[in-house]
């Protein structure tokens, strides 16, 4: 059994884990020999005696050869047998000043108390301990006589195969069928378990109580209730003030006792089980759901309704510190391994996020706000794109559970307000500046100087270059995309200012060569039609002529993205290219076709051209630029009065969701200017636009066209693309996966969760790994994918664990498959398959 000396010395290897210095106070001299265990090749034990300056002088030598290691592998504990200094005159004067704030500091806090430590090694026996404090502090010698093992129970210990009283009680409660038998098979074990329930917990067992299962269900009901009113700050219910319940001298090992019962994963099922018969048989949610405050301990799954209304009520008050506490403490809980439980808190927290994002951005434009264009382009490359993100990822993560009426729902539509208000009040006050400035910015960086600045040079130094045309490919997104592929590419993002109006013909024309010298809007046949150096350009084909002609025909290729994902060779049909122009389209179609489903599948589309890019990387480019026409609004509902009238009497050349071309008087929805004031040269006399995020068209969720920071500020992304490395033994990742314990199974739910788990004996592994968790039918198809929880990232869809770590993931299916299918643990960028689940459904719809 373990002694209180080595429980210390093990604390104090802990405290020291992440520090190169420990100072040890111990006026009582007690851890001398505690901290002698300490010493060894990799750690210099100093001991301060009588000669304080000599010892001085040593530990500061110490703690310069500290300062020459560059492995960092060294530490050093000094020990000072007397307390510590605290008030400041007495710090400033103590020699040893230097080392304690060097590093770390023992004891620090009531938690390194002697009492504290104490009851930590032996939190059974907590009450017991205190009574022991009480009349003096107790030795080693006395402290480790109540150690309660084989010799205070030795028939209970052997049957049960346990090492000491917690584990021991662990095992009863949670027994199997073999301990099951066991114990029925000798009955002198009662005696035993009344003594160490009563010593630990003050239960006394009914001596007529014989049967095996009512005992087990008597000692859940007294542990798990006595938790709950423990850690209950409110009066206990009246109806409730009877039931049996430990007294405060009791409460360390009832919550040690609770917490390994969540904590083993053998015993997490039947801690299930016991815990929702428990508030059944008590009527809890009766009595107490509408409580304000349950405390901070999740015994029951009930509470977890109660803390969300706690969040919601925070949240909604604008009280967006507690609103944070709340959701990193539910990070924890026990109950947040079922799927649906997992996905709201991760929910919650990005409302949090999202909140608090924009809260964030008040404050920085109150303390210095833009005043001229070029002022709000850089506040949207600093700081507004991060607020892009946290709107988001929030209406992912929504989109993927669809959380019913309730507190969340109500979260979540002030978030969406708030957001929407924002940004509202952010894109007038932009118009505004450049109604006075105009358009683009002088000095920066315009989308019409893309190609000559970004990819003829790299070319014409001999590179091959991926000239990606992204249709809708906004700045966070962008941000996005190189967060993840820089963890194999060189990549960069910058902003450029688009060519107006934002609309798909004018600004995929805007991406040639040449653009920057001489780009004109003409109107041809009453549309207006781009133009550069005279040669008109008004839909793809022609783009893809004029470009070919400029690189040269054998030099050049033109492919769409979904062509490099699908090829089953490596692009060797491409080997002659110099410049290859990749094109998709699918984020704006889905915005204009299916706006519903948009932000759901952007991560799947970013995914795409991380791909894409590794392919191109593979496949001998060293280089890549992707950009765009124009970015995009997407809001999940419209709003009564987003819909305005156009202007009267107007001649327009072209008539879209948020933008006219073309003759009119403005009215007071719309920004009405000449149209060379924001760079439109040609035959276009006025550029009208919607003011703030108002459309001429009702009912529009996503929309492109107008003047707006979403829309208007755009990413170029510049890649140095690297081939893949060459894979060794070494680096090979190990991933397990299974569905209540095993390699195959049955799921009667759309949200099934099941176990990943990630071995933690290959130190050469890696410390952490990403990958997608899909399933595919037969055929191949995608039928299910991870769904919204702590582990899984909604910006990319891909799971993130620790090595040694077992994670539950919660998986989606797609509500109209049924049957088999094989969920698979994948690399997001190579495809390889890590590990493989064979699962069945078998529910109706």
């Amino acid at each position: 059994m373990m002694r209180i000396e080595q429980f210390l010395a093990d604390h104090l290897r802990q405290v020291s884990a992440d520090r190169r210095v420990l100072t040890i106070f111990d006026p009582a001299r007690r851890l001398l020999e505690v901290a002698r265990t300490l010493a060894s090749d990799q750690c210099r034990l100093i001991e301060v005696e009588d000669d304080i300056i000599t010892a001085r002088e040593a530990a500061l030598d110490a703690l310069a050869e500290l300062g020459k290691d560059a492995t960092h592998s060294h530490q050093l504990v000094l020990y000072l047998p007397r307390a510590r200094p605290l008030d400041p005159e007495s710090v400033c004067l103590d020699p040893f000043t230097p080392l304690v704030l060097a590093g770390g500091v023992f004891p620090d806090g009531a938690g390194d108390s002697y009492l504290a430590l104490c009851q930590r090694f032996l939190p059974e026996q907590a009450g017991v301990i205190e009574e022991m404090f009480s009349h003096g502090e107790p030795t080693f010698l006395e402290i480790n006589s109540l150690v309660v093992g084989a010799e205070g129970a030795p028939v209970l210990s052997g049957l049960l195969k346990a090492e000491g009283t917690r584990d021991m009680l662990v095992r009863f409660l949670c027994l199997d069928a073999k301990d099951t038998k066991a114990l029925k098979q000798s009955p002198n074990w009662r005696k035993e378990l009344q003594t160490i329930v009563h010593k630990t917990l003050g239960l006394a067992l009914p001596e007529d109580l014989t049967a095996l299962d009512e005992l087990r269900h008597l000692l859940w009901r007294f542990l798990l209730f006595s938790e709950f009113a423990a850690d209950l700050p409110a009066a206990m219910p009246p109806a409730l003030t009877g039931v049996p319940k430990a007294v405060a001298r009791y409460h360390r090992f009832v919550f040690d006792l609770c917490a390994t019962l969540r904590d083993r994963t053998s015993a997490q099922p039947i801690y299930e089980e016991f815990s929702n018969r428990v508030a059944g048989e008590l009527g809890l949610e009766t009595h107490c759901g509408a409580l304000e405050d349950l405390g901070v301990l999740d015994t029951f799954a009930f509470e977890e309704r109660c803390f969300l209304r706690t969040f919601a009520k925070a949240a909604l008050a604008d009280d967006l510190d507690k609103a944070a506490r709340v959701v990193a403490e539910r990070s924890k809980s026990f109950w947040i391994r079922d799927g649906t439980r997992a996905g709201e808190w991760k929910l919650a927290g990005c409302c949090v996020d999202l909140l608090q994002g924009v809260s964030d951005l008040k404050r920085v434009l109150k303390d210095a706000p833009p005043t001229s264009v070029a002022g709000w382009l850089d506040f949207q490359i600093h700081h507004g794109y991060r607020v892009d993100t946290a709107h988001r990822v929030m209406e992912q993560v929504a989109q993927d559970l669809m959380p019913e009426p309730g507190p969340l729902a109500d979260v979540i539509a002030r978030a969406r307000e708030t957001h929407r208000e924002f940004t509202d009040k952010v894109t007038r006050q932009f118009q505004d500046a450049v109604v006075k400035e105009g358009w683009p910015v002088p000095g920066r960086t315009r989308a019409n100087d893309i190609y000559d600045q970004f990819v003829r040079i790299p070319w014409q130094e001999g590179k091959r270059v991926a000239y990606f045309w992204v249709d809708a490919l906004r700045y966070d997104l962008a941000k996005q995309l190189a967060a993840s592929a820089s963890s194999r590419h060189t990549v960069s993002v910058n902003a450029v200012c688009a060519q107006l109006p934002t609309i798909t013909k004018i600004g995929m024309a805007a991406l040639l060569p040449r653009a920057g010298e001489d780009f004109q809007i003409t109107v041809t046949s009453g549309e207006p039609v781009p133009v550069i150096k005279g040669r008109s350009l008004p839909a793809l084909p022609q783009r893809s002529d004029y470009i070919k002609e400029v690189v040269g025909p054998n030099r050049f290729a033109a492919v769409e993205l979904s062509e490099i994902i699908a090829a089953k060779d490596n692009l060797a049909s491409l080997n002659h290219v110099e410049v290859l122009v990749v094109r998709t389209s699918e984020i704006d179609q889905l915005g204009e076709s299916n706006p519903g489903y948009l932000v759901g599948l952007l991560p799947g589309a970013l995914r795409d051209l991380q791909a894409a890019l590794n392919r191109l990387a593979d496949a001998g480019f060293a280089a890549a630029v992707l950009a765009t026409d124009h970015g995009f609004c997407w809001f999940d509902s419209v709003e009564g009065g987003d819909a305005i009238p156009k202007p009267a009497d107007g001649e327009w050349v072209e008539v879209k969701n948020r933008a006219l071309l073309g003759a009119g008087q403005p009215n007071p929805q719309v920004i009405c200017v000449e149209a060379t004031q924001v760079g439109i040269r040609g035959g276009i006399d006025r550029y009208v636009t919607a003011r703030g995020l108002a459309t001429f068209t009702k009912g529009v969720r996503y929309f492109h066209e107008g003047l707006s920071l979403q829309e208007c500020l755009l990413p170029i992304v510049q890649v140095g693309l690297k081939p893949s490395p060459k894979k060794s033994a070494a680096v090979r990742i190990e991933l397990f996966l299974t569905y209540r314990g095993a390699n195959q199974g049955t799921v009667t739910t759309l949200r099934p969760s099941v176990e990943v788990s990630m071995p933690g004996n290959d130190l050469f592994g890696p410390a952490e790994v990403s990958f997608l968790l899909e399933g595919v039918d037969s055929t191949g198809k995608k039928v299910a994918q991870a769904a919204s929880s702590p582990v899984t990232d909604p910006a990319t869809g891909e799971v993130r664990m620790l090595r040694g770590q077992s994670i539950k993931v919660p998986i989606r299916i797609e509500e109209k498959f049924t049957g088999q299918f094989t969920l698979r643990a994948a690399h997001s960028g190579t495809g390889e398959i890590f590990a493989t689940l064979k699962l069945t459904t078998d529910f109706h719809h």
